[in-house]
């Protein structure tokens, strides 16, 4: 039986029926057929979704397999409905996907959109994946100022890595004023989760900002 794209229609509306569109991806790429045959899976592949997160796992899980499967595009047809419904989950795979080439032709521009899509929606690793395509010029015009608002973003969220980053950007001027209290405050908070680098740095600006201050300048 070939594989087509169906309407999935529940009452929990347009999120259940992206959480679906993710799973029928994962199940295309995996043997359409067979799964779709399985009863325990059969209530999945009908989107009634009620255990949403579970399922976008094993989705992702099926779509991260290196396979040459034929169902592929179907599958990759479902990830892009998914990420279309407004699925930040859906939208941040497809960013990456598409920025490395990943079962897909690479095309950073398309990558870049998608993840500030998924960026947009408050997603995390979105913020930080989108920060950086802005930092190296990835995708769309390199803009410091705009790199620093979604490190920014993704630093208000807890993430040890982009709050090192937007420290570093107060530290140094690149992207937004210069400012080593800022700086200092951004480090503190990565290295309280355990980042050596940072809490080194944040020893580094408390002794320049003694020194400074101390001088009077």
């Amino acid at each position: 039986m070939r594989a087509t794209l169906m309407p999935v229609r529940t009452r929990r509306g347009a999120r259940t029926h992206a959480a679906a569109l993710l799973l029928l991806a994962g199940a295309a790429l995996s043997g359409y057929d067979r799964l779709h045959a399985s009863e325990p899976v059969r209530p999945a592949l009908h989107a009634s979704a009620r255990d949403e997160p579970e399922r976008f796992r094993r989705a992702v899980a099926r779509l991260r397999e290196e396979t040459r499967s034929p169902a592929l595009p179907v599958a990759m047809a479902w990830l892009r409905q998914s990420a279309a419904s407004g699925r930040a989950d859906a939208q941040y795979l497809l960013g990456t996907m598409l920025d490395v080439g990943q079962h897909t032709r690479q095309d950073t521009v398309a990558a870049t959109r998608w993840l500030e899509r998924a960026a947009r929606r408050g997603h995390p690793e979105a913020m930080l994946a989108t920060a950086l395509q802005y930092f190296l010029g990835r995708g769309v015009p390199q803009d410091d100022a705009r790199a620093a608002h979604w490190y920014l973003r993704a630093a208000d969220t807890g993430d040890a890595a982009a709050q090192y980053m937007i420290a570093s950007m107060h530290e140094t001027g690149l992207g937004v004023p210069r400012d080593l209290d800022t700086a200092l405050l951004w480090y503190g908070e990565a290295a309280r989760q355990g980042d050596t680098a940072a809490r080194i740095k944040a020893r580094e600006i408390v002794e320049r900002l003694a020194r400074e201050r101390g001088s009077g300048s």
